[in-house]
């Protein structure tokens, strides 16, 4: 799973494992219209995140217009992940391993559609529900049926 997504309300770049902070965004700590009410809504799962929509509550996404095709790089987008003064957004873009295109033109732009998904937007995958993996094969890799020569 990619560490990077984009936040499709404020066209920011930012970690999808952590939470969004007030200190970057506004809308960070609600309170969120319901997901009952959003245009994202489908079937009982958010259109956005393929996600499935939690019981109460919504997100700070609620009808926002989704980012189509490839976006333009500027310092702001990069922030949340954590830029220095000396650093360049290609550093960032780099240091982060994000897919991104350099055009001819010198202009710096990543698609969205390239990068990881939140399970929520404004929550970080701490918020994901346990899955039930199955360890048996990555165990018995280490595990030798022969003897010993």
């Amino acid at each position: 799973m990619m560490c990077i997504t984009f936040c499709h309300r404020r066209r920011l770049l930012y970690q999808n494992h952590e939470d969004c902070e007030l200190f970057f965004c506004p809308f960070a700590t609600g309170p969120y219209p319901s997901c009952q009410s959003c245009c994202h809504r489908r079937d009982g799962r958010c259109a956005l995140t393929n996600a499935e929509l939690p019981a109460q509550g919504g997100c700070c996404h609620h009808n926002v217009e989704p980012a189509e095709g490839p976006q333009s790089v500027g310092r702001e987008m990069v922030e949340p992940l954590g830029l220095a003064v000396e650093d360049t957004e290609l550093y960032i873009l780099r240091r982060e391993a994000v897919i991104y295109d350099l055009r001819h033109d010198g202009t710096v732009t990543v698609n969205p559609d390239e990068l990881g998904l939140p399970y929520t937007y404004g929550l970080g995958t701490d918020h994901m529900p346990v899955a039930d993996l199955d360890w048996s094969g990555w165990t018995q890799q280490w595990w030798c049926d022969r003897e010993p020569a």
